[in-house]
């Protein structure tokens, strides 16, 4: 069966501002540009024009130069946009709340990427990754931002940082209970990074070496005592965090390039093959494997919740799959060709999706096969998102541009 094709809603960035500018009196009228993709389809591409109305003056109307698409404001959740010829329905357009930058790292003409990202059980920081071995630890201000405004720039001039690996930086996690992070690199290495009370730059206290290629996912495991990693050298390990050594090593049929653990005992990996290989951890053995639907294409993103499994491939393609009845896919979707470079399941029967073209979106699933796309998470400007966070109502994301944005649901 086909993958569905959804279709891309793209628009002006700095579209908030400009409505801004109009609501505040700055400017009497102004416009912004609103694009929709679909890849079996022609385009449509819109002008929308703003301003203010002539006797409520503090409500901003808003037309459009092409009939057959319809955008207005949603209240507290931003904009919607609706364009039933490509089967856009309803589709949020929401900004972020907030933008973490660093001066020295998010420079548009020379911008440092962030290839990871996490963020602390408790909210109250996040850690970023570098291509040049570099962790920063960063605290996470309240968001007080309306949805559908202008984000919060922040400076993370408290900013910790130091450079744990000797290249790019592959994969972080924090503790769950214990002010640490696991990160892991293409160096073959993992660190454990102490947070709390430190006042100088993260350097580990701790290290795991034993993989012959670049490390490409941690989880912590039973109680913050062992830690599991995958590698591009095929190979799972599961190690004694206090000892650094590893406690078992299993082979996977190809290179690994994601993970995703289901309760305690059984990890799934997403290979370079393409397929998904479903490993036991108690035995350190293979229990089944789901077949490439597109043999040598590779999988770059997996997550799971539940019964659900959804793989993202190196040609953008998302399929869903029920992990009791594997042989066929639920589903299968995709937008462009652009690499899946992370994905991660929301509440509400949603999957969050990070895309190598700088495109982020939240499709949302129906449960009898269904899908659409229910949010475009708009601010990056084409540079690529490379990973993603969902937390209790948000959604944050990191990338090329080297600006961690978060945003509300």
């Amino acid at each position: 069966m086909p993958p569905k094709i959804l279709p891309i809603s793209t628009i002006q960035p700095t579209f908030p501002e400009v409505i801004a500018e109009v609501r505040d009196g700055i400017v009497p009228s102004s416009s912004f540009w609103l694009s929709i993709y679909k890849s079996d389809a022609p385009s449509v591409h819109a002008t929308i024009h703003a301003e203010l109305d002539e006797r409520q003056r503090d409500v901003v109307r808003l037309t459009t130069s092409d009939n057959s698409l319809k955008f207005r404001s949603n209240g507290p959740n931003g904009y919607r946009v609706t364009c039933a010829g490509l089967n856009v329905v309803d589709t949020d357009m929401v900004v972020p709340v907030q933008e973490y930058r660093d001066p020295e790292r998010s420079d548009p003409q020379r911008p440092h990427r962030i290839t990871a990202f996490a963020v602390s059980p408790s909210q109250s920081e996040f850690a970023t990754g570098f291509l040049d071995g570099t962790v920063s630890i960063s605290p996470v201000s309240p968001a007080s931002v309306p949805a559908s405004t202008s984000p919060e720039v922040l400076t993370t001039a408290s900013t910790l940082k130091g450079v744990v690996h000797k290249s790019t930086v592959t994969a972080l996690q924090f503790f769950p209970q214990s002010p640490a992070i696991l990160s892991a690199g293409a160096d073959y290495t993992l660190h454990v990074l102490q947070t709390q009370g430190s006042t100088a730059a993260p350097e580990p206290t701790q290290t795991l070496r034993g993989h012959t290629r670049p490390i490409t996912s941690v989880n912590i495991l039973e109680r913050e005592r062992t830690a599991l990693s995958s590698s591009l050298d095929a190979s799972i390990k599961v190690w004694d965090i206090s000892s650094t050594t590893a406690i078992s090593s299993t082979t996977a049929s190809s290179a690994i390039n994601a993970t995703t653990l289901s309760g305690a005992d059984a990890v799934r990996c997403a290979l370079q093959s393409g397929a998904v290989q479903i490993f036991d951890l108690r035995s350190s053995s293979s229990t089944s494997t789901i077949p490439a639907i597109h043999p040598g294409v590779p999988l770059q993103a997996v997550a799971s919740v539940d019964h659900l499994l959804a793989t993202g491939s190196a040609k953008g393609l998302v399929t869903i799959y029920d992990v009791r009845t594997p042989d066929t896919p639920i589903l299968s979707f995709r937008r462009a060709e652009a690499p899946i470079e992370d994905l991660t399941f929301a509440p509400g029967g949603r999957l969050v999706i990070a895309t190598e073209d700088g495109l982020p979106y939240i499709s949302a699933l129906d449960g009898g096969g269904g899908v659409r796309v229910c949010m475009e998470l708009v601010g990056v400007d084409c540079d690529a998102v490379r990973a993603l966070h969902v937390g209790p109502g948000e959604v944050w994301y990191a990338g090329d541009d080297a600006v961690v944005r978060r945003y509300q649901l």
